[in-house]
């Protein structure tokens, strides 16, 4: 009986101490998720466009691709924050938005069997840029072509300064959106420009 009597009391010891750092409630990081601004439809006159043809191909991305937030320290350094990730993957958002002002707002013809032009768009960056001024920074590189030639390549990028605001993310999420809109607006336009003119 006395030899039981320290293991107990040593065990009883080893839950203790155990419990403390099991049962204690720690520091959790908080998931915040954003989404970006899904703007109604502009009001446009279709008429320019009219007629044009286009099948919307692929849209991809590279590591920008991810629901987490990238951070940009420097020209060589990225980081993904753990803490504030997108509703969806950027690049369903972009072609929600491609989509949404070539078709919709502008009036081309969606191409969906056969042959017509083609545009397909890679998103290169999607990212809060720290140094040396914080603005939003969207890249995105994009052919047109058809089933012999690329007529049009271009990489175009757009930033947009970061402003301040009451919630943490916002002002990121804000700016990146309006880099991504003004993104995707260009686009369209060239786009449609370069139809017109074949």
């Amino acid at each position: 009986m006395n030899r039981a009597l320290p293991m107990v009391m040593m065990m009883g010891l080893m839950m203790g101490f155990g419990g403390c750092a099991l049962l204690s409630k720690g520091e959790l990081g908080t998931r915040r998720f954003y989404t970006l601004d899904q703007a109604a439809p502009v009001a446009r006159a279709k008429s320019e466009a009219l007629g044009a043809e286009l099948r919307l191909g692929r849209v991809t991305a590279g590591a920008c691709g991810s629901e987490l937030m990238m951070v940009r320290q420097s020209p060589f350094e990225v980081s993904f924050d753990e803490e504030r990730r997108w509703t969806e993957r950027p690049e369903v958002s972009l072609r929600r938005a491609l989509s949404r002002v070539l078709f919709e707002e502008l009036g081309l013809r969606s191409v969906v069997g056969g042959a017509g032009p083609v545009l397909e768009v890679e998103l290169l960056e999607f990212e809060e840029v720290r140094a040396p001024s914080p603005v939003g920074r969207v890249t995105v590189t994009w052919s047109l072509s058809d089933d012999r030639v690329v007529s049009t390549q271009r990489t175009l990028r757009v930033e947009r300064p970061i402003g301040k605001s009451a919630v943490e993310g916002d002002a990121v999420a804000e700016a990146i959106g309006a880099a991504m809109r003004e993104a995707v607006e260009t686009m369209a336009r060239e786009v449609v420009s370069e139809l017109l003119r074949r």
